[in-house]
């Protein structure tokens, strides 16, 4: 993943497979969005992507 510069400073956001590590425990509904769900629906990558979105009910 690319690294992004903030006005924080800089900030590289974890890779695919660590963020799914990470949510797979939480015991409460969870998923990916965005440009990366669509791609994992139609089984390849178009771009590379800047982010990960991890959506989960409100009330979660």
């Amino acid at each position: 993943m690319p690294r992004t510069e903030t006005p924080w400073g800089p900030w590289e956001p974890a890779p695919l497979a660590e963020v799914v590590e990470l949510f797979r425990g939480l015991g409460t509904p969870w998923w990916i969005a965005g440009g990366y769900a669509i791609e994992l629906e139609v089984g390849h990558a178009y771009r590379e992507h800047a982010d990960i979105d991890v959506d989960l009910l409100r009330h979660d």
